[in-house]
């Protein structure tokens, strides 16, 4: 729906193909917005912008239709600054094992509080149909940062027919051969860190995708941020926006931490006809669905972390320490029984004097 990207040059795709393998590899200057390829069948991954950076998709001699209108990061401040993630011209374009990463040049942010460096990453996995976005921020001021939003989206192509057909809450949601001429009236909120959305009703619009966008339990899990009026989740019954909504820690200077969210493309076969009230598309997306539920890969760490040297760092994923309280009460529960031992011991010591006495 978008206008369509431009395609990498063939003398930047061909010294990318050279460093196939190697880890890390040398970078390729590489202009935003350009299409990338990697997998099978001339698989490429477009974009409809490069500021904001937006992906698409993949696409490829097979299955020529996009994803998504946008995927896009947004960074609020408590001051009420608002700056989108961008990828200045050249980014590098580099790989690592048959992956490829294109990383922006760090992008310095006012956010009114202070200096903030924010620098994007898109992994794109070997396979050609996942990738990873990756966010990482470094406070550069000289002072403690706080009250900083970070907003991320995916906005599906298929518009009012998208349908939610997994969530990580809810299993896989109704009887497919049953609903599959309906949207469910699953949306996703808050609560969803993992969802399947398809286009049953849309007829070859587009594909079933996954999401994986951190784990509840982290140190920055989703949030709504109840001043704003803004609220985590939003893909499904028709809703075709997921918004998702981390609050930053307070960072002190110097201080890094990192977001990354996926998602996966499962592409439909059109072709089988073992249904006999199903067209192929609606049987194909059946298929794609169950697979797609089914699929493990983006919870994965081989995935999630994928190049990261340091995992502490990615707060959307790592889960929280435990707070005061919780020590408290797992310290008074340690106590308690360590107590009740030596004032058995004391009372025993004590009856053992007294019988000795006794015996005098």
């Amino acid at each position: 729906m978008k206008r369509p990207s431009r395609i990498l040059s063939i003398a930047a795709a061909t010294a990318i193909g050279a460093f196939v393998g190697a880890t890390p590899a040398l970078a390729a200057s590489y202009v935003p917005g350009d299409d990338v390829f990697v997998g099978a069948d001339n698989n490429h991954w477009k974009f409809n912008d490069s500021n904001p950076l937006h992906v698409t998709g993949p696409v490829n001699d097979n299955y020529p239709r996009l994803t998504w209108d946008s995927t896009q990061a947004t960074l609020y401040s408590a001051t009420g600054a608002q700056t989108d993630a961008e990828c200045s011209n050249p980014a590098d374009l580099t790989a690592d094992g048959g992956d490829l990463v294109l990383t922006c040049d760090a992008q310095t942010i006012d956010t009114w509080d202070g200096l903030l460096s924010l620098v994007t990453e898109l992994r794109f996995f070997a396979a050609g149909d996942t990738f990873r976005m990756r966010y990482t921020m470094t406070n550069t001021d000289d002072a403690k940062m706080a009250g900083q939003i970070l907003r991320l989206a995916f906005d599906t192509y298929q518009d009012g027919n998208t349908s939610v057909s997994y969530t990580d809450t809810d299993g896989l949601i109704g009887d497919y051969a049953v609903d599959y001429g309906a949207n469910t009236n699953v949306v996703t909120d808050g609560d969803n860190y993992v969802w399947v959305t398809d286009d049953r009703v849309g007829s070859t619009t587009t594909y079933v995708a996954k999401y994986a966008v951190g784990q509840a339990g982290s140190i920055s899990p989703l949030a709504d941020v109840d001043e704003n009026s803004w609220t985590s989740g939003g893909h499904g019954d028709g809703g075709t926006l997921a918004q998702l909504f981390y609050r930053v820690p307070d960072l002190a200077p110097g201080e890094t931490v990192e977001y990354v969210v996926l998602g996966k493309v499962f592409f439909v076969d059109a072709s089988v006809n073992n249904d006999p009230v199903m067209s192929g598309w609606q049987e194909g997306t059946g298929i794609a669905i169950a697979d797609a539920a089914s699929d493990t890969e983006l919870e994965s760490d081989a995935f999630v972390f994928a190049g990261i040297s340091d995992r502490t760092r990615v707060v959307n994923w790592e889960p929280a320490p435990p707070t005061a309280n919780e020590n408290l009460a797992k310290t008074g529960a340690d106590s308690g029984a360590s107590g009740v031992l030596a004032i058995g011991l004391v009372a025993s010591l004590i009856a053992l004097a007294v019988r000795r006495r006794s015996r005098a």
